[in-house]
């Protein structure tokens, strides 16, 4: 019997006959054996799908023979009649001679046994394994990784719940710890385990694994949730002073409730949408997530607004932990569980995310942004029939991961309507497993198969029943992967389900390569949260799968144009230039929105302007054209003669029509700024903090709040955030501050801290030519010109460029 091993390592042993371990040495041979050993459905795999998996450069004479050698390779290493042949397209593992960690460990979730198959997860699938030149393959491996590891922690989560209702809080600690070893970034699990400590009575513990999960984090940006943060202090006021470690924890100073919202204005003079979220709530009814009984808890202040203008809640408004006044520790373990649950719940009404994850409804919500694959109806040839159900995971594997798309595990579907006995093809049947995973949408379709060519139709419908999308292609059946890129790439250029969605709708019509799209919706989805970074390197990989792209281009101007300093050497201007030349593929709205961003970088500003409103002339509910009107105005109208502030009325046009838009806010809140209307500024601020908390330009909306007006604790703490900065980061959000706020003393203080050891030369150069024209501004010539000596003594050169400017 063979012996494989693909969890965490990689290994393969032989109990007799030859030695196989000779193929870990073969990268495409051990990918096709560790293929066979576990794609689904399992058995026997047909030879085509295999030539596509891995050799999808080479046309069929050529992959057939080296799928053939491939294939007698196996046979020599593993030992006869290991290998076998079903039929004259089928190849797989005869029974009886495979044991495999990753089949075990399925099979013993599926028989109820989590311990047992948590055992055998070692770690990730084929953990740091890759194939170069076999991209559907890779696609493969990753999506059956994320799947394996889901169900990972899906066994934690169902042991920690066994150990909770058991009493056994030694056991629910350990599993506690095993699912932040699976899933480090699983947050529920770290509060999960932060409560379990603290009910053992080990707050240090608890303390320890909340600043390592600190630690892990630095750099990302992306701090704990408030909840998580609420737990952790908790905790630490609840352990002697003497022992609290003081480095990642949040202050004990910390404020317990959200921000004060004196200076927000009336719910009335709102857009709809925030009047909607600033409504109060008087009661919360919240599950205990330990011992599944409820807690209710009366609550001032829901998103982050007070309810009479004048309520707080705070965690000093708590009563007394039962624990405090009860010795037993069965009733003191529950009580301090209950009290701890429901002090993090008050304290943390400004956050929706803990929220969600705690209260249950009576009906879970649909997910607009997971969809279930039905099997197709088959009529032809009976060997046409495996691509009912073969649709199913090819389908889903192509459509997972677009954008914030996801689809539902094929097996889970495929197994649920075996049993429900549901109808291929048939839309009541459709929209009930699509109910039944809480998919917002379904796919159903049709094959007809004639003469050796396949034509396959699917549409892709709300459970509302309404069609959002259709496709069809017809192809040769050995063509089948080119037929699934054709129906995932018709089906994502559906009906844009908001106003902001035209493009990815556009994008999906003018490519024809479905992994460019996947890169390009990616993108869209990381434009959209602020990290910018990774947004340029989803565009990048969009514009390479397809060099044509061109929105690609047009979206990779945009997210260089917010990453600033630091990706590549590439600029907006040169990217949009190329853009430019592949217009040809694009209809009149399109092609002028890519030549008004062209006259943008490369042009001038007035033929820029003149573009945009010609757009919105003809489409006024434009969300782009907009936007990118109130960038002419904001940020090239002092070329024109024309005030930023100009710029207000084309970006509340986006706010109106997209609610969310966090670029709108950004600006508008700027424009507050400079006009000196705090309240304005700190409402629009603050709800970026709560649609977008790890947006990258959510440190500049702080620190014009504190700047601007805020109180002298809030400016230390946006230094000291300042202090972690790279340089050049630091430079242009100190100027930004100094901009907007029109306070140069700000500027100038802001300068000094830039100028702090340990900084290199080139930071002391910025921060002495930033205190320069700071002072400059406040009228103090001789001062500012002393700090341009300072710069020309580190940077000669670029003191004096600044001198001349």
């Amino acid at each position: 019997m063979i012996h494989l091993r693909v969890l965490g390592s990689t290994g393969l042993a032989g109990s007799d006959g030859p030695d196989p371990r000779a193929l870990l040495a073969q990268p495409k041979r051990f990918a096709l054996l560790a293929y066979l050993a576990l794609a689904r459905p399992r058995g026997a795999q047909r030879r085509d799908v295999l030539l596509l998996r891995f050799w999808p450069e080479s046309d069929a004479e050529h992959g057939r023979g080296a799928l053939r050698l491939a294939l007698h390779f196996l046979r020599r290493a593993l030992g006869e009649g290991v290998l076998v042949g079903r039929g004259d397209e089928g190849v797989g593992f005869a029974p009886g001679t495979l044991w495999c960690d990753a089949l075990e460990f399925e099979r013993a979730l599926d028989e109820g046994r989590p311990a047992d198959a948590l055992e055998l997860y070692r770690g990730e699938l084929l953990a740091g394994f890759h194939l170069a030149g076999a991209p559907e393959w890779e696609r493969w491996v990753e999506a059956e990784r994320a799947r394996l590891c889901e169900r990972a922690a899906a066994a934690v989560r169902a042991l920690v719940d066994a150990a909770d209702a058991a009493d056994d809080l030694d056991a629910g600690v350990r599993w506690a710890r095993r699912g932040l070893e699976i899933a480090p970034d699983d947050e529920a699990m770290l509060q999960r385990l932060l409560v379990l400590l603290d009910a053992a009575g080990d707050q240090a513990g608890a303390l320890r694994a909340y600043e390592a999960f600190v630690r892990r984090r630095e750099g990302d940006d992306d701090a704990p949730l408030p909840a998580t943060q609420s737990i952790a202090r908790a905790v630490r006021q609840r352990m002697p002073a003497a022992r609290r470690p003081g480095s990642a924890l949040p202050s004990d100073t910390s404020p317990a409730v959200a921000p004060s919202m004196e200076h927000a204005p009336a719910a009335a003079n709102l857009p709809s949408a925030e009047r909607s979220r600033s409504q109060p709530s008087t009661t919360l009814i919240v599950e205990d997530a330990r011992s599944h009984k409820f807690v209710s808890s009366a609550v001032a202040w829901v998103d982050g607004s007070p309810m009479d203008g004048e309520a707080r809640t705070s965690a000093d408004a708590m009563p007394e932990p039962a624990h405090a006044r009860r010795s037993p520790l069965r009733s003191g373990r529950r009580s301090r569980i209950a009290w701890v649950v429901a002090a993090v719940l008050v304290v943390a009404l400004g956050t929706g995310a803990f929220l969600m994850r705690r209260v249950r409804a009576a009906d879970a919500a649909l997910s607009e942004d997971r969809v279930a694959v039905m099997p197709f109806r088959v009529r032809g040839a009976p060997q046409s029939a495996y691509l009912g159900e073969g649709l199913v995971d090819l389908l889903s594997t192509r459509l997972n991961g677009a954008g914030a798309l996801h689809t539902v595990d094929p097996v889970a579907l495929l197994g649920y309507a075996s049993r429900q006995k549901l109808q291929a093809g048939d839309l009541d049947d459709g929209r009930t497993a699509a109910i039944h995973f809480q998919a917002g949408s379904f796919v159903v379709g049709d094959v007809v198969e004639a003469g050796g060519r396949v034509q396959v139709t699917a549409s892709l419908y709300g459970v509302d029943g309404r069609r959002r999308a259709s496709a069809e292609a017809t192809a040769d059946e050995r063509q089948l992967f080119e037929v699934v890129d054709r129906l995932a790439i018709g089906l994502l250029a559906g009906e844009p389900s908001a106003p902001d969605q035209r493009l990815p709708q556009t994008a999906a019509l003018t490519t024809r390569s479905l992994p460019a799209l996947r890169s390009y919706l990616t993108g869209e989805r990381w434009l959209r949260a602020g990290k910018f970074a990774l947004a340029a390197e989803a565009y990048t990989e969009a514009a390479e799968a397809d060099s044509t792209f061109a929105l690609a281009l047009y979206r990779l101007s945009t997210a260089l144009d917010w990453v600033g300093q630091g990706y590549g050497s590439r600029s907006p201007a040169d990217v949009v230039r190329q853009a430019v030349r592949f217009r040809g593929r694009l209809d009149w709205h399109d092609r002028t929105l890519l030549e008004a961003r062209d006259a943008y970088w490369n042009g001038s500003a007035e033929q820029a302007e003149q573009a945009y409103r010609a757009i919105l002339a003809q489409y006024p509910a434009d969300v782009e054209a907009w936007h990118e009107l109130g960038e002419v105005l904001f940020h090239r109208g002092v070329w024109m003669g024309v005030p930023l502030t100009q710029a207000r009325f084309a970006f509340a046009r986006v706010l109106a029509l997209s609610p969310d838009n966090e670029s709108a806010r950004i600006h508008l809140a700027r424009i507050a700024a400079v006009e000196g209307k705090g309240v304005e500024r700190d409402s629009l601020a603050a709800g970026l903090a709560r649609l977008h908390p790890s947006h990258a330009r959510a440190l500049e909306m702080e620190a014009l709040q504190a700047f601007g007006g805020g109180s002298a604790a809030s400016r230390e703490a946006v230094l000291e955030r300042f202090r972690g900065l790279s340089y050049d980061a630091f430079w242009v959000n100190a100027w930004r501050v100094a901009g907007y706020t029109g306070d140069p003393v700000a500027g100038e203080r802001l300068a000094r801290v830039l100028a702090e050891p340990p900084r290199p030369a080139r930071a002391q150069a910025l921060a002495h030519t930033l205190a320069a024209h700071m002072l400059a501004a406040q009228g103090r010539w001789r001062a500012a010109d002393s700090a341009l000596a300072d710069a020309a003594a580190l940077e000669p050169a670029y003191a004096a460029q600044v001198r001349a400017s």
